[in-house]
């Protein structure tokens, strides 16, 4: 029973940090980008980011 409940709990954080992870590494990339780069390529996955509903919003429409 209790492998059981420690299963449920690693599947739930490992739920958790799959749905985390992709913006915290696009966090670091944009702030390392930030840290070597100019401004405006550290901002273009952001921008990327903030299209991607406008376009599917298009297509809805």
């Amino acid at each position: 029973m209790e492998i059981a409940i420690v299963m449920v709990i690693v599947s739930i954080i490992i739920s958790i940090m799959a749905a985390v992870l992709p913006s915290l590494v696009q966090i670091l990339y944009v702030g390392l980008r930030n840290d070597t780069k100019c401004n405006v390529l550290a901002q273009a996955p952001l921008r990327v980011a903030t299209a991607q509903p406008n376009l599917r919003h298009d297509r809805l429409a």
